[in-house]
């Protein structure tokens, strides 16, 4: 069994990743919580038998004995920092989305997990949703053929929010991008839309995103002023194509009768589900077990960080085309 500690006892944490880890109770143990607010700690403390609870990162790094990982969720900005304090008290590291912001933060969380020969793990639980397990399966048996454009529409309500729709949705919207076209992005075009976050602040409410792959392209739309949360995406090869709308996948594969598939859940457009979040962790698990799998996470968490930092400066730059 496996002794972990939490650094940032977020809503997500508490709501999504605490049923998780319960559902698997012969493989992890929680035994602290480092968080600066009281409050998040006494949540803790009552979810999680005999949890211990720190107000400081540190504090809880040099009094629990032999962690093997630690579950980070604190402020994106200050993120990198604990990657590399948990790193550097020699646990593995599962860390919700964005993992950094920077290629620069990447490169020091990558080569100090390679120093302590630890894996830094990001939770992408939305791929692990029934609907995309079921696209990621007729993309894995190639029913598509080469894959030569994938579109992603991803659709909030109106928010009051610190964060832009970039850091809400983005990384989410660029990992399934990935996930669907396969191929190393070349370049991107970007344009945001940004409203008032306070007097002298302002965070993007929608973005549009053109990535350009070999022999294949991708759109990415977001956006935060929608009537209603949603999910729309399509997947087009040369043999037919996928679509996908909230809770039905619609298959039009040639050779084949087209088929509708309803699910009982939409495909979630905020915090997945537990059950997303134990498949997570099963492959966590899979990385841990057998350090030759570590780095493909890593790997598509570096893709995730360059298309999103590359929107803002080619929004910048008047949507101007910049390679990746």
């Amino acid at each position: 069994m496996l002794k972990g500690a939490i650094l940032g006892f977020s809503r997500t944490v508490e709501t999504v990743h605490i049923p998780a880890f319960l559902s698997r109770p012969d493989k992890f143990r929680l035994a602290a919580v480092a968080d600066a607010d009281p409050a998040r700690l006494e949540k803790a403390n009552g979810l999680l038998t005999g949890v211990k609870t720190y107000a400081r990162a540190g504090d809880m790094f040099s009094k629990e004995e032999r962690l093997d990982f630690t579950v980070i969720d604190s402020p994106a900005a200050r993120r990198a920092e604990h990657i590399l304090n948990a790193l550097g008290n020699r646990t593995h590291v599962l860390c919700e989305k964005p993992l950094c912001l920077s290629i620069k933060d990447w490169d020091r969380i990558r080569s100090e997990a390679a120093r302590q020969n630890c894996c830094v793990f990001t939770v992408n639980a939305l791929k692990k949703c029934p609907q995309l397990l079921t696209v990621k399966k007729a993309l894995d048996e190639k029913f598509l053929g080469p894959v030569s454009y994938a579109g992603i529409q991803l659709l909030r309500t109106p928010a009051e929010s610190a964060e832009g729709i970039l850091a809400e949705c983005g990384w989410d919207a660029a990992c399934l991008i990935q996930e669907m076209i396969r191929k190393e992005p070349r370049s991107l075009a970007a344009k945001l839309m940004f409203c008032r976050a306070g007097e002298n602040a302002k965070t993007e409410e929608a973005a549009d995103i053109q990535l350009h792959f070999e022999g294949a392209a991708a759109h990415i739309h977001l956006s935060r002023k929608h009537h209603a949360d949603g999910f729309r995406a399509v997947i087009c090869g040369t043999r037919g194509l996928i679509e996908l709308k909230d809770d039905l996948i619609i298959l039009d594969i040639k050779g084949l009768p087209a088929e509708t598939i309803r699910f009982r859940e939409n495909i979630p457009t905020g915090p997945a589900a537990p059950a997303c979040m134990a498949a997570v962790l099963d492959d966590f698990l899979l990385e841990l077990a057998d350090p030759e799998l570590r780095g493909a996470n890593l790997k598509e968490a570096k893709d995730c960080v360059r298309i999103i930092k590359n929107a803002f400066y080619s929004d910048s730059m008047n949507s101007a085309a910049v390679p990746l």
